[in-house]
């Protein structure tokens, strides 16, 4: 996910109001250094990528009941950035 022809892709095959959600792994502790400066430099690169891109707006949450050994990091990134995307989710 950290190509930027791909992320380019993603962008482009939506429409101008598409959502894209992702999975983006283990929820870093509180501990942990900035993504950028730990083993999550692909998460932090990935979300700078859909910035240059042009995503409008992004959304990171954590979610507990997926399962998971840890707490599940999940992304929600708006193309359009229209005021209505907050009841989208």
């Amino acid at each position: 996910y950290n190509d930027t022809e791909f992320i380019e892709s993603l962008y482009d095959g939506l429409t101008e109001d598409g959502v894209f959600i992702a999975q983006l792994g283990a929820s870093p502790q509180t501990s942990d250094p900035p993504d950028e400066m730990s083993h999550f430099y692909n998460r932090a690169n990935m979300i700078h990528k859909l910035e240059q891109v042009g995503f409008q707006s992004m959304h990171v949450y954590d979610e507990g009941h997926c399962h998971f050994y840890t707490p599940w990091q999940m992304m929600v990134a708006f193309k359009g950035g229209d005021d209505d995307e907050k009841s989208r989710l």
